[in-house]
């Protein structure tokens, strides 16, 4: 605003045709910044709204990620306890995140082991089967991680539901009065 306050006094005091040729160029720049202020006060908001968004977003996206993350994790009851090998549950759980997981999260984290060894073994054993489900040449992304799964063991389930059976009143109908 204060551009254009001072370009009208300039204006009123040079008058345009007593200006020597570097003032016109003056003149040109100067009308071409209070031109460029005018538009980007009348754009205000729209150029910061954007950036604002992809602020608010992005913890949102990171959190997809880490979702995704948590639901392909390839677990100790995924492999033998011995030999390190896929599970039955294991060689499921590849298959589904290979054909069923959206293409884009179709990366398999393996659980770390408790030594480096244990780690290549299952790694290896992931990446031996995913290569039978995939087509020739593509190889899946198999990754470690340090991530552990979240959940409760199955006996700790079973046996709150069967409390819950047990404290249940059997179902019983309402005494009659013989009134309708």
């Amino acid at each position: 605003m204060r551009r254009f306050v001072l370009g009208l006094m300039v204006c009123g005091a040079m008058g345009t045709s007593a200006a020597p040729a570097v003032a016109g160029d003056a003149w040109h720049d100067f009308w071409h910044g209070v031109k460029r202020d005018f538009h980007r006060n009348n754009c205000w908001p729209d150029p910061f709204v954007y950036p604002d968004r992809a602020g608010v977003i992005q913890p949102f996206a990171v959190q997809v990620q880490n979702g995704w993350r948590l639901q392909n994790l390839m677990a100790d009851h995924h492999f033998d306890a011995n030999s390190q090998q896929l599970t039955l549950a294991g060689k499921e759980k590849v298959r589904w995140i290979l054909t069923q997981a959206p293409e884009r999260f179709r990366t398999v984290f393996v659980q770390r082991g408790v030594n480096p060894e244990q780690t290549a073994t299952r790694v290896d054993s992931v990446q031996q089967f995913a290569a039978n489900l995939v087509p020739a040449g593509e190889l899946p992304a198999v990754e470690e991680t340090n991530l552990a799964p979240r959940g409760w063991p199955a006996e700790e389930i079973n046996d709150t539901f069967v409390k819950y059976r047990t404290t249940a009143r059997p179902p019983q109908l309402p005494d009659s009065t013989g009134e309708e």
